[in-house]
């Protein structure tokens, strides 16, 4: 039996946390929090920003843990338009597997997804793995 020794997404980037940090110390001075000069918050796009981003996402034939790697690769750019949705055709797909789907809930973390075209393979993969909520899939199998 072969272990699979290589991580596809060993080299994504760790999602930002949230959480303020714990005081440890607890007779230590309360943090006062961040300086008004330092706003995290992401502004929505522009119209024009909008519009320049509407490249439709390929899902191609194969979604699996072979093609995870070079996918995020090349649909790294397309998250910063926060808020914006980003068209992906699945079309074509005829094989998707968890780690394809794992990729697929990244990104509708990062941005609403937009599905441009049906596909019955997904929409029955997205179900039997319980992601239908989070990739915008409903019940009826219509993107």
């Amino acid at each position: 039996m072969t272990v699979m020794n290589h991580d596809p997404l060993a080299d994504l980037e760790p999602e930002p946390t949230d959480a303020a940090p714990t005081n440890e110390n607890p007779t230590s001075a309360p943090d006062p929090g961040p300086s008004p000069a330092s706003d995290d918050s992401v502004a929505p796009p522009t119209p024009a920003e909008a519009a320049a981003d509407e490249t439709t996402i390929e899902l191609g034939e194969a979604l699996g843990i072979q093609e995870v790697a070079a996918a995020w690769n090349e649909w790294r750019p397309h998250l910063e338009h926060q808020g914006v949705p980003l068209p992906i055709d699945p079309g074509r797909l005829q094989e998707i597997d968890g780690t394809g789907l794992q990729l697929l809930c990244m990104l509708s973390r990062h941005r609403p997804l937009r599905w441009t075209t049906h596909s019955p393979l997904l929409h029955d993969a997205a179900r039997l793995f319980g992601v239908s909520a989070a990739l915008g899939l409903d019940t009826e199998g219509r993107p």
